[in-house]
């Protein structure tokens, strides 16, 4: 499957190329919008907790901006 972005008002966004035709033109698809969560779903994932996260990563710097 082939995703374009397209840009122009009203029509921003990804795009499946669903045919493409002898002269060169597309049959464009809208990709449904996806949350986060519906892709961590999608895998049977979920978040880290606090606790998770410093046990995996440990301290990491920050630039110090908040």
């Amino acid at each position: 499957m082939t995703t374009v972005i397209v840009h122009g008002p009203g029509i921003d966004g990804p795009y499946r190329v669903v045919e493409q035709h002898e002269d060169g033109s597309l049959l464009l698809h809208p990709v449904p919008e996806r949350s986060v969560a519906d892709m961590l779903a999608e895998h049977d994932l979920r978040p880290m907790s606090s606790e998770q996260f410093e046990r995996t990563f440990g301290h990491l710097p920050t630039d110090s901006e908040g």
